[in-house]
């Protein structure tokens, strides 16, 4: 479940940011809460992950990540735009209002794609984005992936 990776202190709302402004914000807020180690490699890592191939997967949403040796466990870092969106290179060419930027352990593929493929199925909802993108409190955006069951 999402939720299980998610907390407050991880979900942050943006004005104005651009691409590299708002991967950095969300890596910064997930080294205030867990083991990410060097916060600097974890941010370069997502960066290289984003030069293969633009994690914009369409309809407003970004789904950067990272897979990391020295890292236990999972964690998610949520991004709202409130602004007129990021540039992402998304596939459908939309302007990305929701980033989800993922990590977690490199020996642990399986778990890492359930992760994605759940978040991918969920924001393809567009009355959950629509939720999401309406919700002002940290608290709220934890209770709506809790309402959904995941």
């Amino acid at each position: 479940m999402v939720s299980e990776y998610l907390c407050p202190k991880t979900v942050l709302f943006f004005k104005d940011v651009d691409q590299d402004e708002a991967i950095r914000a969300l890596v910064e807020a997930l080294a205030k809460v867990h083991s990410v180690g060097d916060i600097e490699t974890f941010y370069q890592a997502v960066i290289e992950r984003e030069k293969l191939v633009s994690t914009g997967v369409g309809v407003g949403v970004a789904v950067p990540h990272a897979k990391l040796d020295h890292c236990r466990q999972f964690f998610v870092a949520l991004g709202i735009i409130k602004g007129r969106g990021v540039d992402w290179k998304s596939l459908d060419g939309s302007l990305v209002k929701l980033i989800f930027l993922i990590g977690g352990p490199s020996n642990q593929q399986k778990k890492y794609l359930a992760i994605l493929s759940e978040l991918t199925a969920l924001v393809r909802e567009s009355v959950f984005r629509e939720k999401l993108l309406q919700a002002y409190e940290e608290k709220e955006v934890i209770a709506l992936f809790k309402e959904r069951g995941f």
